[in-house]
């Protein structure tokens, strides 16, 4: 499943280049990595290989939904061709 999201965010890193959000973008990526990190930590010791699985599930999953989200927002403010 987290293999879904990283290919999605792949055709993100396209709109997000073509909308110039570099900065936003970044910000979630960095969130999103300590996310994991964390989760790691607190997942691998637990659940060996199906906690990493989990943990870059979340990782994946957030950082897809976060970019979505500032995607859908920045199409709304920009002004129609």
């Amino acid at each position: 499943f987290a293999s879904i999201f990283g290919a999605l965010a792949i055709c993100q890193a396209h709109v997000v280049i073509a909308l110039r959000i570099f900065a936003e973008q970044l910000r979630v990526a960095l969130l999103a990595f300590a996310l994991l990190l964390a989760a790691s930590a607190i997942l691998v010791p637990r659940w060996n290989i199906m906690g990493a699985a989990v943990a870059d599930l979340l990782y994946a999953a957030l950082y897809f939904v976060a970019v979505e989200w500032i995607i859908h927002r920045s199409g709304k403010r920009a002004p129609a061709a």
